[in-house]
């Protein structure tokens, strides 16, 4: 029951945050404005700024703050590691990478550019991790305990490919990258959410399929394997699973850091490790971070919007720091014992 009455409370925060998203702003509407808005009546301009800019704003913010959450708890147990996470591991910064390309870099045909660029940011966070993977890699077996000092190297690859971008752009490429950089729902559009979400259909069936799998993961590969789980079958398919939503989700947010992070640790210590509860309530407590993240970003500095990145920095990177801690004073009551 505490599982479920906490799902639900998730969901019912998620619903008034969103409601809030819709009012507030730069330009602050009446909750009537808003209802007739959503209705389709009252003023011209307020329809315009509830269904074509605020509604479809909110409800990407909240799917991806649901998705890079999910695909935070995966990475953590495929990885049997709790600081494992997309933005740590290189996959988050090889699709921003990948992105900046699509946007500095000539192409020699032209595609939609609604679908150009989650392909491309796919195919980014995918090398990437498949590059951390790789260096982590030995004797044909992932040495966990080098996965992050591997994400580490990456983010600094992709982040140096990404400045050396940045010289080279022109003033309108230069601000899309900044885009990325900072992270952003601002820019969101009722196409970019159908994208995103075909795109995370294979995470989306991984949240509700993937509990028991993940349960035995974290016993250690070999018992996954006596326990009937094909270990690197698996391996591949949740991994391919996170590069391909979370590759969408930056295409159109940019880079939005420590969602993975923050907030599986949070459930774990609020319902314990159990991924079949972990995984659905880490995507709705996950669209819930982010939904208030947005919020707060839009009216702390009105009428100026702070970075949606930097207030997920903020909160995430002491939580970190802080993390760290913990383990390092584990580890040290550890050998000491």
């Amino acid at each position: 029951m505490k599982g479920k009455g906490l799902a639900a409370s998730g969901i019912v925060v998620g619903l008034i945050l969103m409601l809030y998203s819709l009012r507030l702003g730069a330009f602050p509407l009446s909750w009537f404005d808003v209802w007739e808005a959503l209705m389709g009546r009252g003023e011209p301009n307020h329809v315009v700024i509830i269904r074509e800019l605020r509604l479809p704003r909110a409800i990407l913010g909240a799917l991806c703050g649901g998705v890079l959450a999910a695909s935070g708890v995966i990475a953590q147990a495929i990885l049997r590691n709790p600081m494992a996470a997309p933005s740590l591991i290189g996959i988050s910064s090889g699709a921003g990478f990948a992105a900046a390309c699509a946007i500095v870099i000539p192409m020699p045909f032209t595609l939609p550019l609604i679908w150009f660029q989650p392909v491309v940011a796919f195919f980014g966070s995918l090398l990437s991790a498949i590059a951390v993977f790789g260096l982590a890699k030995s004797e044909g077996k992932t040495d966990t305990a080098t996965i992050l000092l591997a994400g580490l190297a990456i983010n600094s690859l992709t982040g140096a490919g990404t400045g050396l971008l940045t010289f080279l752009a022109n003033d309108p490429q230069l601000r899309n990258i900044s885009f990325w950089n900072l992270g952003s729902v601002a820019a969101a559009e009722w196409p970019q959410i159908m994208v995103l979400l075909i795109f995370s259909i294979p995470l989306l069936l991984s949240i509700f399929t993937s509990g028991n799998i993940l349960n035995a993961w974290m016993l250690g590969e070999d018992e996954a394997h006596l326990l009937g789980v094909n270990v690197e079958a698996q391996k591949k398919l949740q991994m391919l699973a996170i590069a391909l939503a979370v590759g969408a989700a930056v295409s159109f947010t940019g880079v939005i850091g420590f969602v993975g992070l923050v907030i599986p640790h949070i459930l774990r210590f609020m319902i314990g490790a159990d991924h079949r509860s972990l995984l659905p309530q880490s995507f709705i407590w996950g669209s819930v971070f982010l939904l208030l993240a947005d919020l707060v970003s839009r009216v702390i500095v009105i009428p100026l919007e702070l970075p949606i990145g930097i207030v997920t920095a903020l909160i995430g990177a002491p939580y970190f720091i802080v993390l760290l801690r913990q383990q390092y004073r584990t580890r040290k009551n550890y050998d000491h014992a």
